[in-house]
């Protein structure tokens, strides 16, 4: 069998993956990829810039049914700011992650990490947000009896 045929084996490339594993491993102890790594530093890094567009396309897609033009629509939508807190994308330090309706998968728009990983501690319960809401409003009521 030649190589072209080969490919056109859907399983080629599991099995390819098995027969090499232990030597990849080895490959992998030994330093190898840390090394080319490093020798190839420009070289991956050029890859990468070049490539980046079309990589992270493909984790929108993937992850959220998104294409990097949904997103930017909307990131212009939000005019750039996170669609809870309201900070520019300029102002973080990560860009602006995509929400989304774990049940549904429906995307609801982007956020930066803190108000993401705040909607998904309470597990998008409002019941539990306006709890929150209403422990802050004692503090607040408390505060303003003292004064």
């Amino acid at each position: 069998m030649s190589k072209k045929e080969d490919y056109k084996d859907p399983d080629y490339f599991k099995k390819y993956y098995q027969e090499h594993k232990e030597e990849n491993r080895q490959r992998h102890l030994d330093g190898y990829f840390k090394e080319y790594r490093k020798k190839n530093k420009k070289d991956l890094q050029k890859y990468r810039d070049k490539n980046k567009p079309r990589f992270n396309d493909y984790l929108l897609r993937r992850n959220y049914n998104i294409t990097l033009e949904d997103y930017n629509k909307l990131f212009s939508n939000q005019e750039g700011k996170c669609a809870i807190c309201g900070i520019p994308q300029s102002e973080l330090k990560n860009k602006l992650g995509v929400d989304h309706n774990h049940t549904t998968g429906k995307v609801r728009g982007l956020l930066c990490n803190k108000c993401n990983l705040s909607l998904g501690n309470i597990k998008d319960d409002i019941k539990i947000l306006l709890n929150m809401i209403n422990y802050l409003k004692k503090e607040i009521e408390a505060l303003d009896l003292q004064i």
